[in-house]
Protein backbone atom coordinates (compact mmCIF):
# COMPACT_ATOMS: atom_id res chain seq x y z
CA UNK A 1 0.00 0.00 0.00
CA UNK A 2 1.37 3.45 -0.99
CA UNK A 3 1.60 6.37 1.41
CA UNK A 4 0.37 4.58 4.55
CA UNK A 5 1.40 7.57 6.70
CA UNK A 6 -0.73 10.01 4.69
CA UNK A 7 -3.74 7.71 4.82
CA UNK A 8 -3.40 7.39 8.59
CA UNK A 9 -3.29 11.18 8.97
CA UNK A 10 -6.39 11.58 6.81
CA UNK A 11 -8.25 9.00 8.88
CA UNK A 12 -7.24 10.74 12.09
CA UNK A 13 -8.40 14.10 10.73
CA UNK A 14 -11.72 12.60 9.65
CA UNK A 15 -12.13 11.15 13.12
CA UNK A 16 -11.42 14.51 14.74
CA UNK A 17 -13.92 16.24 12.48
CA UNK A 18 -16.49 13.57 13.22
CA UNK A 19 -15.91 13.98 16.96
CA UNK A 20 -16.52 17.73 16.61
CA UNK A 21 -19.60 17.39 14.46
CA UNK A 22 -22.28 19.87 15.48
CA UNK A 23 -25.04 18.47 17.64
CA UNK A 24 -28.25 20.46 17.36
CA UNK A 25 -30.90 20.45 20.07
CA UNK A 26 -34.48 21.58 20.60
CA UNK A 27 -36.05 22.61 23.90
CA UNK A 28 -39.31 20.88 24.76
CA UNK A 29 -41.56 21.45 27.80
CA UNK A 30 -41.15 18.82 30.51
CA UNK A 31 -44.90 18.20 30.49
CA UNK A 32 -47.62 18.96 27.97
CA UNK A 33 -51.13 17.72 27.44
CA UNK A 34 -54.04 18.08 25.08
CA UNK A 35 -57.24 18.28 27.10
CA UNK A 36 -60.40 16.87 25.55
CA UNK A 37 -64.07 17.09 26.42
CA UNK A 38 -65.64 14.17 28.29
CA UNK A 39 -69.23 15.23 27.61
CA UNK A 40 -71.31 16.69 24.82
CA UNK A 41 -72.07 20.34 25.35
CA UNK A 42 -71.37 23.91 24.21
CA UNK A 43 -68.04 25.58 24.94
CA UNK A 44 -68.42 28.84 26.83
CA UNK A 45 -66.03 31.82 26.37
CA UNK A 46 -62.55 31.27 27.79
CA UNK A 47 -61.26 33.90 30.22
CA UNK A 48 -57.69 32.61 30.02
CA UNK A 49 -55.44 33.98 27.30
CA UNK A 50 -52.89 31.98 25.33
CA UNK A 51 -49.54 32.20 27.11
CA UNK A 52 -51.10 32.96 30.49
CA UNK A 53 -49.92 30.96 33.50
CA UNK A 54 -52.19 29.02 35.84
CA UNK A 55 -51.78 26.84 38.97
CA UNK A 56 -52.70 23.17 39.24
CA UNK A 57 -56.45 22.71 39.59
CA UNK A 58 -57.28 26.05 37.97
CA UNK A 59 -60.43 26.27 35.84
CA UNK A 60 -59.30 26.46 32.22
CA UNK A 61 -62.53 26.03 30.27
CA UNK A 62 -66.22 25.81 31.05
CA UNK A 63 -68.92 23.92 29.17
CA UNK A 64 -72.63 24.71 29.35
CA UNK A 65 -73.74 22.51 32.27
CA UNK A 66 -77.47 23.31 32.54
CA UNK A 67 -78.57 19.97 31.13
CA UNK A 68 -76.25 18.10 33.47
CA UNK A 69 -77.41 20.08 36.51
CA UNK A 70 -80.98 19.00 35.80
CA UNK A 71 -79.92 15.38 35.29
CA UNK A 72 -78.02 15.38 38.57
CA UNK A 73 -81.03 16.79 40.43
CA UNK A 74 -83.29 14.13 38.87
CA UNK A 75 -81.01 11.22 39.72
CA UNK A 76 -80.37 12.61 43.21
CA UNK A 77 -84.10 12.76 43.92
CA UNK A 78 -84.50 9.28 42.49
CA UNK A 79 -81.79 7.98 44.80
CA UNK A 80 -83.41 9.58 47.85
CA UNK A 81 -86.70 7.89 46.93
CA UNK A 82 -85.15 4.43 46.51
CA UNK A 83 -83.09 4.82 49.69
CA UNK A 84 -86.26 5.61 51.66
CA UNK A 85 -88.08 2.70 50.00
CA UNK A 86 -85.28 0.32 50.97
CA UNK A 87 -85.38 1.46 54.60
CA UNK A 88 -89.14 0.90 54.64
CA UNK A 89 -88.76 -2.60 53.16
CA UNK A 90 -86.02 -3.41 55.66
CA UNK A 91 -88.21 -2.49 58.63
CA UNK A 92 -91.11 -4.46 57.19
CA UNK A 93 -88.87 -7.47 56.68
CA UNK A 94 -87.80 -7.32 60.33
CA UNK A 95 -91.47 -7.72 61.21
CA UNK A 96 -91.93 -10.45 58.57
CA UNK A 97 -94.39 -8.19 56.68
CA UNK A 98 -92.58 -8.54 53.36
CA UNK A 99 -90.44 -11.11 51.57
CA UNK A 100 -86.69 -11.40 51.07
CA UNK A 101 -87.28 -10.90 47.36
CA UNK A 102 -88.97 -7.52 47.90
CA UNK A 103 -86.13 -6.44 50.18
CA UNK A 104 -83.49 -7.50 47.67
CA UNK A 105 -85.33 -5.70 44.87
CA UNK A 106 -85.48 -2.51 46.94
CA UNK A 107 -81.76 -2.81 47.67
CA UNK A 108 -81.02 -3.34 43.99
CA UNK A 109 -83.07 -0.27 43.01
CA UNK A 110 -81.18 1.76 45.61
CA UNK A 111 -77.78 0.70 44.25
CA UNK A 112 -78.79 1.36 40.64
CA UNK A 113 -80.11 4.82 41.44
CA UNK A 114 -76.90 5.60 43.34
CA UNK A 115 -74.86 4.56 40.31
CA UNK A 116 -77.00 6.79 38.08
CA UNK A 117 -76.51 9.71 40.46
CA UNK A 118 -72.74 9.17 40.56
CA UNK A 119 -72.63 9.04 36.77
CA UNK A 120 -74.60 12.29 36.54
CA UNK A 121 -72.21 13.85 39.06
CA UNK A 122 -69.21 12.89 36.95
CA UNK A 123 -70.81 14.36 33.81
CA UNK A 124 -71.58 17.58 35.68
CA UNK A 125 -68.01 17.83 36.99
CA UNK A 126 -66.67 17.23 33.48
CA UNK A 127 -68.28 20.48 32.34
CA UNK A 128 -65.48 22.29 34.17
CA UNK A 129 -62.08 21.57 32.60
CA UNK A 130 -59.36 21.95 35.24
CA UNK A 131 -55.58 22.01 34.92
CA UNK A 132 -53.95 18.69 35.85
CA UNK A 133 -50.67 20.50 36.54
CA UNK A 134 -49.40 24.11 36.74
CA UNK A 135 -48.40 25.60 33.41
CA UNK A 136 -49.42 27.83 30.54
CA UNK A 137 -52.17 27.76 27.95
CA UNK A 138 -50.38 27.01 24.68
CA UNK A 139 -53.30 26.72 22.26
CA UNK A 140 -57.09 26.92 22.10
CA UNK A 141 -58.17 24.20 19.69
CA UNK A 142 -61.95 24.63 19.82
CA UNK A 143 -63.65 27.99 19.36
CA UNK A 144 -66.09 29.34 21.91
CA UNK A 145 -69.80 28.51 21.51
CA UNK A 146 -68.99 25.44 19.40
CA UNK A 147 -70.78 22.23 20.33
CA UNK A 148 -68.23 19.63 21.35
CA UNK A 149 -68.51 15.87 21.73
CA UNK A 150 -66.77 13.41 24.05
CA UNK A 151 -63.15 13.02 23.02
CA UNK A 152 -63.00 16.28 21.08
CA UNK A 153 -59.81 18.26 21.75
CA UNK A 154 -60.29 21.59 23.51
CA UNK A 155 -56.88 23.04 24.33
CA UNK A 156 -53.18 22.29 24.72
CA UNK A 157 -51.24 23.18 27.86
CA UNK A 158 -47.53 23.03 28.71
CA UNK A 159 -45.41 23.14 31.84
CA UNK A 160 -42.21 24.95 30.83
CA UNK A 161 -40.77 25.51 34.31
CA UNK A 162 -38.49 22.61 33.37
CA UNK A 163 -37.41 22.08 29.78
CA UNK A 164 -35.97 19.05 28.05
CA UNK A 165 -33.19 19.56 25.50
CA UNK A 166 -33.50 16.66 23.05
CA UNK A 167 -30.53 15.80 20.86
CA UNK A 168 -28.71 12.93 19.12
CA UNK A 169 -25.13 12.44 20.32
CA UNK A 170 -22.35 10.05 19.22
CA UNK A 171 -23.17 6.60 20.54
CA UNK A 172 -19.58 5.98 21.62
CA UNK A 173 -19.20 9.12 23.70
CA UNK A 174 -19.32 7.83 27.27
CA UNK A 175 -19.67 11.27 28.81
CA UNK A 176 -22.67 12.22 26.68
CA UNK A 177 -24.42 8.89 27.13
CA UNK A 178 -24.31 8.67 30.93
CA UNK A 179 -27.38 9.86 32.84
CA UNK A 180 -26.56 12.44 35.50
CA UNK A 181 -23.66 14.09 33.69
CA UNK A 182 -23.78 17.84 33.09
CA UNK A 183 -23.61 19.34 29.60
CA UNK A 184 -23.61 22.87 28.22
CA UNK A 185 -25.66 24.22 25.33
CA UNK A 186 -25.32 27.47 23.39
CA UNK A 187 -28.74 28.68 22.29
CA UNK A 188 -29.13 30.37 18.92
CA UNK A 189 -29.70 33.70 20.68
CA UNK A 190 -26.28 33.42 22.36
CA UNK A 191 -27.35 32.25 25.83
CA UNK A 192 -25.21 29.47 27.30
CA UNK A 193 -27.15 27.12 29.56
CA UNK A 194 -26.32 23.91 31.37
CA UNK A 195 -28.37 20.90 32.32
CA UNK A 196 -28.24 17.35 33.59
CA UNK A 197 -28.64 14.35 31.29
CA UNK A 198 -32.01 12.99 32.35
CA UNK A 199 -32.34 9.92 30.16
CA UNK A 200 -30.49 8.14 27.39
CA UNK A 201 -32.00 5.98 24.67
CA UNK A 202 -30.96 2.34 25.16
CA UNK A 203 -30.71 1.84 21.42
CA UNK A 204 -28.40 3.52 18.91
CA UNK A 205 -29.45 4.57 15.42
CA UNK A 206 -27.45 2.33 13.09
CA UNK A 207 -27.77 4.84 10.25
CA UNK A 208 -26.23 7.78 12.12
CA UNK A 209 -24.30 6.07 14.92
CA UNK A 210 -26.01 8.26 17.50
CA UNK A 211 -28.15 7.86 20.61
CA UNK A 212 -30.93 10.21 21.64
CA UNK A 213 -30.61 11.91 25.01
CA UNK A 214 -32.83 14.28 26.98
CA UNK A 215 -31.18 16.96 29.10
CA UNK A 216 -33.13 18.52 31.98
CA UNK A 217 -32.95 22.33 32.01
CA UNK A 218 -34.16 24.47 34.90
CA UNK A 219 -36.41 27.25 33.58
CA UNK A 220 -38.04 28.36 36.83
CA UNK A 221 -37.21 32.00 36.01
CA UNK A 222 -38.82 31.70 32.59
CA UNK A 223 -35.86 33.03 30.60
CA UNK A 224 -36.02 30.20 28.03
CA UNK A 225 -38.74 29.44 25.51
CA UNK A 226 -39.90 25.98 24.54
CA UNK A 227 -39.33 25.24 20.88
CA UNK A 228 -36.11 27.22 20.55
CA UNK A 229 -32.93 25.58 19.27
CA UNK A 230 -29.28 25.50 20.13
CA UNK A 231 -26.01 23.61 19.81
CA UNK A 232 -24.19 21.30 22.20
CA UNK A 233 -20.90 22.65 23.54
CA UNK A 234 -18.23 19.95 23.74
CA UNK A 235 -16.20 20.07 26.94
CA UNK A 236 -12.86 18.61 25.87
Amino acid sequence: MKYPGIIAVILLCCGALSAREKVRTVLFPRREAVLASRVESRLLPCTLRVGESFPAGAELLKLDDRRYVLEYKRTSAQYDFHEAAFETKRKLREKSLTSDFELKKAEFDKHMSRAAMDRAGLDLAACTVKAPFPGKLAELITREYETVRPGQELCRIIDDRTLMAVMNVPAGDEKLTAAGNTVKIRMDDGKVISGRIYEVSPQADHRTGTRRIRVEIDNSRGVLTAGTTGELLYDR
